[in-house]
């Protein structure tokens, strides 16, 4: 009875040390995860509106060029 209880307890002791290595080693997966996520670029919607009225002017400098060759006018 002693023996089993024994071995019952060991084999509890061994089922936590696995699983709390699991954990910590998942934990080191996630952080690494966030941190490479971090190196993205932190744009809104607002931005890219921002960015293409910023260059709607260049767009129609060159539709216009091609519409008219800079030598014909």
């Amino acid at each position: 009875m002693l023996t089993s209880l024994a071995a019952l307890a060991t084999a509890g002791v061994l089922l936590l040390v696995v699983y709390w290595r699991g954990h910590v080693k998942r934990a080191a997966q996630r952080e690494r995860q966030r941190s490479s996520d971090g190196e993205k670029f932190d744009t809104t919607l607002g931005d890219f509106h921002e960015m293409r009225e910023a260059l709607r002017p260049l767009a129609n400098v060159r539709i216009a060029s091609r519409r008219e060759p800079q030598g014909e006018r």
